[in-house]
């Protein structure tokens, strides 16, 4: 059984879960740090380790959002409501917007997964250039439609005709990252990515 929470530990907690269900990614240390009013990384940094030692998360020190809740599940709020999301697939063909983009398959998605406003779309992860971030080649991204994004938010844009992901630079971020095309340039911002769905393979379930 898990150890209780301290008021201060699990607001930092539930900040963690909401931030990983509505921006599909966890908070960095810094952003930790803004929300809750601190003014040295220590604090977060303590508050993080004291999650981890009572079992409520996980972490990968060398990585900016390096933060996985042990529990999964809370940072779901199952709505109940599947939305039906159309496989986008490549080459885009010139398409400047979601309806021009040819589709190929559908899935079906909890809307919990998708907090945006805009329709939903999904596209094949075609290389690991955002590995660091937990997307993997052969993954399936779903995302919202939008047009433009926040730092730290990944979106999908096109590139020579074909779909690509890039990520929005982060102040926080350790190392200057991958730039994001502008979005009245020659290659338009589709969405952003909320989630990610992976087929595991090699796993006995007999």
């Amino acid at each position: 059984m898990r150890k209780p929470l301290t008021k201060r530990q699990l607001a930092i907690y539930e900040y963690i879960a909401a931030q990983i269900r509505q921006r599909g990614i966890p908070p960095t240390i810094r952003e930790i740090c803004d929300q809750f009013g601190m003014r040295s990384s220590n604090g977060a940094r303590e508050a993080l380790a004291a999650l981890a030692r009572k079992g409520y998360i996980s972490r990968r020190e060398r990585l900016s959002r390096g933060i996985e809740l042990a529990n999964s599940f809370d940072s779901l709020e199952c709505s109940g409501t599947a939305l039906r999301v159309p496989l986008l697939r490549n080459p885009v063909n010139g398409a400047l917007c979601i309806d021009e983009a040819p589709g190929e398959k559908v899935l079906f998605i909890d809307s919990s997964f998708l907090p945006g406003t805009g329709r939903a779309f999904a596209l094949l992860v075609p290389d690991s250039s955002l590995a660091k971030y937990g997307i993997r080649k052969g993954d399936l991204a779903v995302a919202t439609e939008c047009h433009e994004g926040q730092p730290g938010e990944i979106l999908v844009t096109a590139i020579d005709s074909r779909f690509v992901l890039v990520r929005v630079p982060a102040t926080s971020d350790p190392e200057p990252s991958q730039q994001v095309p502008e979005s009245h340039g020659v290659s338009p911002v589709f969405g952003k990515v909320n989630c990610v769905v992976r087929r595991l393979t090699g796993v006995e379930t007999g």
